[in-house]
Formats: C-alpha cells, structure tokens, sequence
C-alpha cells in the first residue's frame, strides 16, 4: 500500500509540473513517506529525517514533507520535534498534494525561500468522511513499470485488533465503487500492464459497507471484463473468506493459484487476545478448502512472535499450524507495541532474547518447508511473466503464477525490452529457499498448454529454430 502510495504522489507531482532528481541535494521538494506499523519502521523514518535535515539547513529554500502513516499518527507532534518540516499529511491528504505543496510556497511569499519570516507549515492530517473520500486514479508514466500495477479497491479497516494500527491511521473502511476498478484496470492493459494486484487493507471485505457488489462479484467482473492476464490481491482477513471466494480460484482464468492469508499466531488463546474473531480450526479450514478447490495454490502468511503472555505451548502451536498448512512462504515479526493500540496497556512480558529465539526457529522452520516445496518445482516447466534483466549478471528475472521468483537465462540473445512484460516457459532447474533458478525451454506458451499465445514469443522461438537448423 505504501508504495502505491509513493506512486500515487510522484504521479500527481509530475502532473504539478515536477520530475524526478537523481541527487536529492538538486531537489526542490523532498517527501518521506512513512510506516507506523512496526517500531523499527517507525525509528527508520526519523533518522531519514535527521540526515534531509542536513539538505535542508544548506537549502533553505527546499520543500520537506513527511507523508503516511506516521503523519497520521504523530500530527502536529512532529512539527514540534522536527520544526524543519513544510508539510506534514496522511494517506487520505495525498490527492490534495499539489494544493499542499502551492500552499506551502503561499506561506513562503511565493518567493520559496523560508528568508527571515517565520511561518506555519502545512498540516493536513484529517479523515475524509466516506462519502467525501475519493481514490486516486493515475495510469503508470512511461518511465515506471508497465508489466505489473497496484489498484487499490479499498482503504481503511474496520476491525479492531488488538497489536494493530492500521484503523488509527488509515481511517475507517471505504470501498472503491467497482465500475471505476473496471475501468481503470481496463487501461492499464490497453497500456501493456499483465498483471494486477488489487489492495486494501482488509481487501476482502470490499463492498461489505454497501457498495453494490462483493468482493467475489468483484474479481468475476475484473476477470470477465478487462482481459487483464494475472490477477492478485493482499490483504486478506481470514474472517471474510466464504465458500464463494474460495470457489473463485477453481473459476477465475485470470485469478493467480496464490493466496496470502495473515494468521498472526497458531495459538487459539493468543488469537482470541489479539481479537482476530477466528480460531486455529477456523484457519485450518479455510486452508483445507482451497487445497480441495485447487491442489497447487500457494500459501502465505503473516505471523507475529512473542505477543503479551505468549508461552512457550502457545510458540509451540504455531510452529505446529505452519507444519499442518506448510506454507510456501511467511512473514514473520517480533511483536511492536504500538501507541494508541488496545495491546499497547499489556505489559510487554516476553524477554526479547525469547523473542528473537522463536522469530529465529519460525523462520529456520519455514525455510526448511519453503525449501522442500520448492525443491519439488525442479525438472517442470513454470509459465514466468518476466519482469526485468540485468545487464551485470546477463540474468532475466520473473515471477510464476503462485509468486515464486524465478531467475533464469537463454533470452540473452534478444533485445531485453521486447521481452519483458512477456510469459515465457521456463524450465525449473534449481531450487532455493526463496527463489528458482531457470532456463527458457523451446516448448513457447501456446493456448493449447493452457497459456495466452504470444506473437513476440513464437517470433523469438521461430528465430531460435532457424539458427539453430530446426
């Protein structure tokens, strides 16, 4: 989300008149746009502050903003600590960017420079209410990627978990009417775009406020009216899968066999402290239907180590709900207290030594089962929609319909833009823990295999045939 973000306001700069700097220090504005979701990210952005501030006091004249959740959060707050900042917003001031920025030069005298005159800086850290707030809808410029994009269908949450943040600074749940999501994914594969992730902070509870359709009714449109090639979604909130999402990744061509579904903890009494409204048997089932409706999906998740009171029978029960479910990947996290959050009055009574030893025996876990899932991909063939190359290590870099990366070679001999955005069959040889190693095979994707056919691609193989005496 915080990237789409960023992409959002570079987008609305550059239609301000703006472009982008190479070197910070030639810069006329600069925005840090922040999380508040963790402590460490929390940290991170005030020491980024400490070193624009050197920027700052060489060019007076520079626009300094501080974007997202941290804005949100802190408010007027952070004028106070950082006294240096122009412009202080949340995620829900980011369309009203370029009137910011206007007002902040207004303030100066409309000369830039901050001169002798002290004067207020922009502080917009408001909610809109839900029938004011609007999405923003940019198309990607030329110079950003045109073979994936973020379209965000939903803001804000409406749950109220006890370690979470996000309601405070992201505001309340508000569905994105569907007809403009069409649209705008519409354009974006007029633009090339192949695949699309759709976003929200609880993204399947869309339309769950009144907004015509479902979340489920929502992915049948997109997938019947865009010809969008690979569709995804994060994030999800297991108490919002129904039998009818779950039927969807049997029906939807265009539905990516990939499922990300945040679980937090593999302990009923931890799940229930942390007001997640769901059980360690609720979860299980949810898993067992999607493995029912389609074998192959793959599986993520989130989980959080060393919650208040978390025992160690409690650490136990998630190492034992990720060997049930073995999931092809997770996020993992030491719990952060954070301000304003119902967790926050607990005492924080896990030793962090305890904490870093479990998040460290989760994640050896989880490599372990990432590596033995991937291991099994060795020796078949994956349609890879192929993302970018590099020059240095001549190695083209993709990613499969389950969101496996996959680095591979035998493109080296064709012009690197006209593959990318492209599907290709790639020949798994190699298995990492979090990524496959691969190279292209001569079988092109064909509809017959069950992969859109490309022109470019049976083109490149026609070429390779030729040289090669076939």
């Amino acid at each position: 989300m915080n990237e789409q973000d960023s992409l959002q306001m570079q987008g609305l700069l550059r239609r301000a008149g703006f472009e982008k700097s190479t070197n910070p220090w030639d810069a006329d504005l600069i925005l840090l746009n922040s999380c508040a979701i963790r402590e460490k990210a929390v940290h991170k952005i005030y020491s980024d502050l400490g070193r624009v501030r050197l920027i700052k006091e060489e060019h007076p004249g520079l626009i300094l903003g501080l974007a997202g959740c941290v804005a949100q959060q802190e408010k007027e707050n952070l004028i106070k600590r950082f006294p240096f900042l122009d412009l202080v917003f949340g995620p829900d001031a980011i369309r009203h960017l370029p009137d910011m920025v206007k007002e902040v030069r207004m303030r100066r005298g409309g000369s830039g420079e901050r001169g002798t005159t002290n004067y207020p800086p922009v502080v917009r850290t408001c909610f809109d209410s839900r029938k004011d707030f609007e999405f923003v809808n940019l198309l990607p410029h030329e110079e950003e990627n045109r073979v994936k994009a973020f379209v965000t269908i939903q803001k804000g949450c409406d749950n109220v978990c006890s370690f979470c943040i996000v309601p405070r600074v992201r505001g309340p749940e508000v569905s994105r009417p569907a007809n403009d999501i069409v649209s705008e994914i519409r354009q974006l594969v007029e633009l090339g775009v192949k695949e699309v992730t759709l976003l929200g902070q609880n993204v399947n509870s869309y339309g769950k406020k009144g907004n015509g359709i479902s979340f489920s009714q929502l992915l049948e449109r997109i997938d019947g009216e865009t010809g969008i090639r690979r569709l995804r979604f994060t994030s999800s909130h297991p108490q919002d899968v129904d039998d009818d999402l779950v039927e969807k990744f049997r029906t939807l061509q265009s539905l990516s066999p990939h499922f990300h579904l945040p679980v937090q903890s593999g302990s009923n009494r931890i799940l229930s402290a942390m007001r997640r409204h769901y059980t360690r048997e609720d979860y299980l089932k949810i898993i067992e239907s999607l493995k029912n409706v389609l074998p192959a999906i793959a599986l993520s998740t989130d989980f959080i180590v060393g919650y208040p009171g978390e025992t160690e029978e409690d650490f136990s029960a998630t190492l034992d709900l990720i060997d049930k479910v073995g999931f092809d990947s997770s996020y993992s996290f030491i719990y952060s207290p954070r301000p304003g959050t119902a967790s926050f009055q607990l005492a924080d009574d896990v030793p962090m030594a305890e904490k870093t030893r479990r998040l460290e025996i989760l994640n050896n876990f989880q490599r372990q089962i990432s590596e033995g899932k991937n291991k099994k991909l060795e020796g078949t063939v994956e349609e890879v929609l192929v993302e970018s190359y590099s020059q240095k290590d001549k190695v083209w870099m993709g990613r499969t319909g389950t969101n496996k990366i996959v680095h591979f070679t035998g493109l080296s001999a064709f012009n690197e833009e006209k593959i990318i955005g492209e599907f290709v069959n790639i020949k798994i040889i190699k298995a990492n823990p979090f990524s496959l190693m691969g190279e292209q095979t001569r079988t092109p994707c064909t509809e017959e295999s069950g992969f859109a056919s490309s022109e470019l691609e049976g083109s490149l193989h026609r070429e390779q045939r030729e040289r090669e005496g076939i």
